[in-house]
């Protein structure tokens, strides 16, 4: 007889796809009709930018623009040049999970970008990118919680529980922000902008109520040619918070992504001190993966003191959400210059892919630092020099799965030395934590009521010695009692006050 079992469903989205891939863009442009001859390039740059998310069939695609900007001393001409390029990318993972209505989280950087002269009117550019992926499938967890009719069978049920922070919703909100910025008075003019570098930064996030409410900030160096013809900088910065509607009305934790989807930037003349104002317009979009606690308990095991009983068992792995954790360390180097510095006008920092090396003891991350310092020599030149450091974190070994990611902190600290540039990057790594929660549920119970056990044989009371691997349960289970029963007639509260060698009393179950 098949035994009527009471099922619960626990709903909640599963991550099909994590991944970080790494792309490379060339392209070959050719220099404008309205600008000069390159006769040599100081700098390359480059921000992505976001356009498409898609996914359909087993495949999830991801499309954007990179925006390249190269700063060159022009032939002929006086003062420093400026051209742009955008250089389309799209990067395609496939996974049999992958449905048209999974949900995508997506975070596209510039590891590095370089560009070199083919000739006076024309250049190669190359960009490498990591765009980091996550391809969410709303599922349901299936579970059984209770027997009916167990008593009249004889059915004793082991009951497990376990808490998880699953996965309950992933949304986005397109949003922009403007600010508007005034040089500082001991900075020169601006004539014209020539690049402009933008990290954005999501400082907290709280669910409140139906609400994600996100704060964060926009660092923005802003590079430009003086009235003087020369290369200068000036940084600026603006706080803001965004207001996310959410389907989440409880105790939850949001972890966000932000992204670019474009960046403008003007200047406008103040008539009344004759000095440029900054107009800076960024276009963006965050995305925010939010966890709730979930609380399942299920039949894990069952016998019978009366019947031979058939079970049929099922094991799901869920993944939960472990936590998030920020490590900083501090990367410390020099950099070598061909000639001695005069002053330093900026610097370009970009973080690689994060590798994970498990130790005894703890979790080591790796990741590639690119740093880029563009400076004017004592014989007035315009230089850049580059150069990759490496960067390296630990957190405490766990047996989570770890994905992490890591990013440049605002601090950077410049210095000229006799030989070059001193440099200290403080470099924050991301580290996300998920656990892999074993369930193992009885889908089936099924009783022979027309063939009783025999137990006439067997004594009331056993006495038995505790082995490795006893609990109370397998106790019970083997020799038709009830844990209960064990704990009353030893004087003993769990499996945590067994002691292998212990003698214990057991009685049958009547």
């Amino acid at each position: 007889m098949d035994l009527n079992l009471k099922q619960e469903e626990i709903r909640y989205i599963k991550a099909v796809y994590r991944n970080t891939l790494v792309k490379e863009e060339t392209a070959e442009v050719v220099v404008p009709d309205s600008l000069p001859d390159i006769m040599r390039i100081i700098d390359a740059d480059a921000v992505a930018l976001l356009r498409s998310k898609e996914a359909d069939g087993g495949r999830v695609t991801i499309t954007g623009i990179v925006n390249v900007s190269v700063i060159y001393i022009p032939d002929g001409v006086a003062g420093i040049r400026k051209m742009e390029a955008n250089l389309p990318f799209s990067v395609t993972a496939e996974n049999a999970g992958i449905t048209q209505e999974s949900l995508i989280v997506a975070k596209a950087e510039v590891i590095s970008a370089d560009a070199r002269a083919l000739n006076p009117r024309k250049i190669m550019t190359r960009v490498n990118l990591s765009v980091g992926i996550l391809c969410g499938s709303q599922s349901e967890l299936q579970i059984n919680t209770e027997v009916s009719g167990k008593e009249d069978c004889g059915i004793e049920v082991q009951n497990g529980r376990c808490e998880m922070d699953l996965t309950q919703e992933i949304c986005e909100k397109t949003f922009i922000l403007s600010d508007e910025y005034k040089l500082p008075s001991a900075k020169p003019v601006i004539s014209e902008i020539l690049k402009t570098s933008v990290k954005l930064k999501a400082e907290d996030a709280k669910v409140v109520g139906s609400k994600i409410i996100v704060k964060g900030s926009a660092d923005s160096v802003i590079y430009y040619r003086s009235d003087a013809g020369e290369l200068e900088s000036a940084e600026f910065s603006t706080s803001f918070s965004q207001v996310i509607e959410s389907g989440i009305e409880e105790d939850a934790v949001s972890d966000v992504t932000l992204m670019l989807t474009g960046v403008y930037v003007n200047t406008e003349l103040n008539s009344a001190d004759e000095e440029r104002n900054i107009m800076l317009e960024l276009h963006a979009v965050a995305q925010c993966v939010t966890y709730c606690r979930r609380s399942a308990e299920y039949i894990c095991d069952a016998y019978s003191t009366k019947y031979a009983l058939e079970a049929e068992y099922a094991q799901e792995e869920i993944e939960s959400y472990g936590g998030m954790e920020l490590v900083t360390e501090l990367v410390r180097g020099s950099m070598e210059t061909p000639s001695m510095v005069r002053n330093i006008i900026g610097v370009s920092v970009a973080t690689g892919e994060v590798n994970s090396e498990r130790t005894d003891t703890e979790t080591i991350m790796r990741c590639d630092v690119n740093a880029s310092v563009i400076f004017t020599a004592e014989d007035g030149r315009v230089l850049t020099s580059t150069k990759r450091f490496t960067a390296e974190g630990a957190i405490q070994d766990t047996d989570s799965v770890l994905y992490a990611d890591a990013s440049c902190g605002s601090e950077i600290y410049t210095a000229m030395s006799g030989d070059g540039i001193e440099l200290r990057l403080p470099v924050i790594f991301c580290a996300r934590r998920f656990e892999k929660e074993k369930i193992t549920n009885i889908t089936k119970l099924a009783c022979d009521e027309e063939n009783p056990l025999d137990l006439t044989g067997r004594p009331s009371v056993v006495l038995k010695r505790v082995e490795s691997g006893d609990t109370l349960w397998k106790l019970a289970k083997r020799y038709n009692s009830k844990p209960e029963y064990i704990r009353q007639a030893n004087d003993i509260e769990d499996d945590k006050n067994l002691q292998i060698g212990q003698l214990l009393i057991i009685p049958k179950k009547r």
